[in-house]
């Protein structure tokens, strides 16, 4: 497996700007990567249509909702796993199945002064994985500032800019240790 990701942060306005420009990149559709139980995988033509589902919220804490992107005509390979409580089954759409795809998990705001990256990534070493991966990572790059240490900088959307320079944490996830956060220096923050 190859492996790329575009890590950055932004909040619900910089997501709701990212995903009507995503809609500008071409003909694709967004598959849930897990089903709600009993259900099939919710399939989306429009990104504007995932903020809803997929944001990490006050009362969403959690990214429970990530988005598998591939072509429109391409084929969807998924796996129903049987729940041990026998309460029904949920499907699973991985990269591991669908090499040609990238997926999408937003993050938010979880709770007061804090917000949750968001990740593009792709497992896939396809040539349509590499140029799908490409094409959403420069259009974060395009809409992002780089600020931090040189080896490991963070992409920030002006929204989270704002949500730093008012004192917000900038986290990987919620439950991460904090050494984890886009700890940046106050005097960099200033010079923003």
């Amino acid at each position: 497996m190859y492996g790329r990701s575009c890590y950055f942060y932004a909040d619900e306005e910089d997501l709701a700007d990212l995903t009507r420009a995503l809609k500008g990149l071409g003909n694709y559709k967004f598959v849930q990567i897990r089903s709600n139980l009993n259900q099939p995988n919710l399939i989306f033509s429009d990104p504007t249509e995932l903020l809803p589902l997929a944001m990490v919220t006050p009362s969403n804490p959690t990214r429970i909702a990530s988005f598998l992107i591939v072509h429109n005509d391409q084929q969807i390979f998924e796996r129903e796993i049987a729940l041990k409580d026998g309460s029904g089954f949920i499907k699973i759409v991985d990269q591991n199945q669908n090499w040609n795809s990238v997926v999408l998990a937003f993050g938010g705001n979880c709770e007061e002064n804090t917000l949750i990256m968001s990740d593009i990534n792709t497992v896939g070493d396809t040539e349509i994985a590499l140029t799908m991966h490409n094409k959403f990572k420069k259009l974060v790059v395009t809409k992002t500032i780089k600020i931090g240490k040189k080896g490991s900088p963070h992409r920030l959307m002006p929204g989270a800019v704002e949500k730093l320079k008012s004192g917000w944490r900038l986290a990987s996830d919620k439950n991460w240790s904090r050494c984890t956060d886009a700890n940046i220096p106050a005097e960099e923050i200033a010079k923003i």
